[in-house]
């Protein structure tokens, strides 16, 4: 069943990222903390979760200091705005970006998960990691340069002999220590080009791979057994990801699935998405860069569901897709990469204005469709337009009453809704947020799966004008979310609003339809504080959905 609302599916599969209230020092008996500065690049990742794992878990520790990531991928600094997070107060916007570590202990791994990959606009596949120490981790270059983390300091953190540590550099065009600090995320010269199809590249792989796994073992534990595979393909064959060939890479799916034939299929597939990724280090312009970096992570997805979706997805992911060996592929990711570039004309400085969630989904209903017949790739004009964000929409100072779409109706009660409030001015870029949920499954009995005025808080951060970051809280736990305004509307022409949330590696997503009618009767209603803000102050004014649908 599609639960559109996601917080209802999230939620009741049990929050279970760590409260906010982490200590931030090391224990060591003196405060010697100091702030720890960096910029997260796959392509740019905001609204991520970035830590010290002191212990080498690849979880987040009731010790362990964390932030998140800022709507332009930096924490501790931001020298776009120069802002020091860590000399805001607790209680001020922008604080949860300061991460903190006491320095009696000179190294460390900083390690990110979950958040937006602003280069896509989707979630942030798997781990990321950077082997520093405080000094490094804590000083500015001078012009404001910071250590990057990205997939290519994933792979460096886990190498200890230092010659194999320069030869790894060196495949990897890492010619420097300033090269550590080089955003590649710019896609503006040919070096930056290089590495940013060499970290797509990584991040394709290993999430391809892990989708096509048939271990019991947890997905971090499998990350990191493919990660090291990378490394020492890497490091034995001197080639760079975006080199590996066939055998390489059916090596790296035997790590964790023992299915030869989804070996051989998934090989193949990654094979070909690696030629793909090659046209990044090429592209003529940084624009054309990430319109390729566009159509691959579509083709990923539909990867994906080949490997490890149900049936019914799998048929519609091969239609689609084409024979392993013939030219479906590539002839798709050039139809695509050209609508994407022609059609993205971002304004107010974004990065991306399409849903590829969407793209992805339209194209596997096209599949499904097509039957025994051939699908027709004329129809990716319809399916990138209807995946079009509204750059325009006013984020701030606004009220969000969202609810099901007709075709998912059915699986709530009467009259469910989430009523979101984003605290702002109109052009305001981040602030407080608010959200009342009521909502319940129709065919359930579990008050678990009940919200009746229910309140959430947080904050949000737009990353571009058709989308927010909503990092809310309940009951002292955290989820991620995202809220994207699409330019595509129902039938009936109602506005359609996709929201999507990220809990324990789940992702839950949805399209839902604005109710402009709920949204007029707030107008005037403040931002609600509790539970009993949503009972007396929201649900009284909201007109009944089944009144005006």
């Amino acid at each position: 069943m599609n639960r559109t609302f996601f917080l209802v599916s999230a939620l009741a599969a049990g929050l279970t990222l760590s409260s906010c209230e982490t200590a931030n020092q090391d224990f060591s008996g003196v405060d010697t903390r100091q702030s720890l500065k960096g910029l997260v690049v796959d392509g740019r990742v905001a609204g991520g979760t970035v830590w010290v794992d002191s212990d080498d878990d690849l979880e987040i520790d009731s010790t362990e200091p964390y932030a998140t990531t800022d709507s332009q991928g930096y924490y501790g600094y931001n020298p776009n705005t120069k802002t020091q997070y860590c000399e805001l107060s607790a209680s001020e916007i922008g604080y949860e970006h300061c991460l903190v570590y006491g320095n009696s202990i000179g190294a460390l791994t900083i390690r990110i998960k979950g958040g937006t990959d602003l280069g896509t606009g989707e979630k942030l596949k798997g781990l990321m990691a950077m082997f520093s120490s405080i000094s490094e981790s804590s000083s500015l270059g001078d012009d404001g340069q910071m250590l990057v983390l990205s997939p290519l300091t994933t792979l460096l953190s886990g190498i200890v002999d230092q010659q194999d540590l320069d030869a790894m550099k060196a495949v990897l065009g890492i010619d420097s220590v300033d090269d550590l600090s080089l955003d590649f995320s710019t896609a503006d010269s040919d070096k930056t080009k290089k590495l940013l199809a060499n970290a797509v590249a990584v991040q394709t792989m290993m999430d391809v791979i892990l989708s096509a796994t048939d271990s019991t073992a947890s997905d971090s534990e499998l990350q990191i057994k493919i990660l090291k595979k990378i490394t020492d393909s890497i490091i034995s064959t001197g080639k760079a990801p975006l080199d590996f060939d066939t055998a390489t890479i059916k090596d790296l799916v035997a790590e964790v699935s023992t299915d030869p034939d989804q070996q051989d299929i998934v090989s193949e597939r990654v094979t070909k998405l690696n030629s793909l990724n090659k046209k990044i280090a090429t592209a003529p312009t940084p624009e054309a860069a990430y319109a390729q970096i566009k159509a691959s992570e579509v083709i990923s997805k539909l990867v994906k569901l080949e490997a490890d979706g149900t049936p019914a997805q799998k048929a519609a992911a091969l239609k689609i897709l084409g024979a392993v060996d013939g030219e479906d592929i590539a002839n798709l990711s050039l139809e695509l990469a050209a609508k994407l570039l022609q059609s993205d004309t971002p304004s107010e400085g974004d990065e991306f204005e399409f849903d590829i969630t969407s793209i992805t989904n339209s194209l596997v209903a096209l599949g499904e469709a097509a039957g025994d017949e051939d699908w027709d790739i004329t129809d990716l004009d319809t399916v990138v337009e209807q995946s079009k964000l509204a750059t325009g929409t006013q984020w701030g100072g606004s009220w969000f009453v969202v609810r099901a779409t007709a075709e998912d109706s059915d699986e709530l009660t009467v009259g469910s809704y989430l009523a979101v409030r984003l605290e702002g001015a109109a052009d305001a870029t981040s602030g407080q947020l608010a959200m009342c949920a009521n909502t319940s499954l129709a065919d359930s009995t579990d008050p678990d799966e009940t919200f009746e005025n229910e309140y959430f808080g947080g904050s949000w951060s737009k990353l571009n004008g058709g989308m927010v970051i909503l990092n809310l809280t309940y009951n002292g736990q955290n989820l991620e979310g995202r809220m994207k305004a699409k330019v595509a509307t129902t039938d009936q022409g109602q506005p359609l609003y996709r929201l999507e949330t990220d809990i324990d590696g789940v992702t839950e997503n949805g399209d839902m339809v604005l109710d402009v009618n709920g949204v007029s009767a707030l107008e005037n209603v403040s931002k609600p504080t509790s539970s009993l803000d949503c009972l007396n102050n929201v649900k009284p004014v909201i007109p009944a959905w089944s009144d005006i649908a």
